[in-house]
């Protein structure tokens, strides 16, 4: 008596299975990689490629007068990001009457106070910056027109910084302390 399957069949038998074990893998390759190496996604920004903005020590502002530089932000990273840029280490006789403006060509992103821009004060400037572009920003100091030549010759000192979040997912551009 014989097995009940042919020659043929037992061929097709084999190969059916053996399909079925390649796909197998290759379905957990795929989800390997769309896991763990899809995943590793990175924000990163670049700041005028770290060259300072201003390279003075000090600014001296007067009533009437603003020193104004441009700079670059750049998104180095693997995913769309919002980007917030603020001050750090703030002092000088100038702190609490010194104006500043943030601008992308025509558009204000930003005008205030100095000390608003602090880390934890500044928010995201405008829109999503995506992988790889660059926008070129101005940023300008000015003293308050209330100021008057009480504190004329006086002295700022501070440092520009930028940091990023991921677009995605954060429609609230929640930066977390670690970015």
């Amino acid at each position: 008596m014989e097995s009940g399957l042919t020659k043929k069949q037992k061929v097709i038998k084999i190969t059916l299975i053996t399909t079925s074990i390649v796909l197998s893998v290759l379905a957990l390759i795929l989800s390997y990689y769309t896991i763990f190496v899809n995943n590793k996604d990175s924000v990163k920004i670049n700041l005028n490629d770290g060259v300072k903005i201003f390279n003075e020590e000090w600014i001296e502002l007067e009533p009437g007068y603003s020193v104004e530089r441009e700079f670059f932000i750049k998104n180095e990273g693997t995913q769309k990001v919002y980007y917030k840029v603020y001050i750090e280490n703030l002092s000088g006789t100038l702190v609490e009457a010194t104006n500043v403006t943030i601008s992308s060509g025509d558009i204000i992103l930003f005008s205030g106070a100095v000390t608003e821009l602090a880390k934890d004060n500044a928010q995201s400037l405008d829109s999503e910056l995506n992988v790889n572009e660059k926008r070129i920003l101005k940023i300008k100091f000015s003293l308050s027109e209330k100021v008057g030549n009480v504190k004329s010759n006086g002295k700022l000192k501070f440092d520009i910084c930028a940091m990023a979040t991921k677009a995605d997912n954060n429609p609230d551009r929640i930066f977390s302390k670690g970015e």
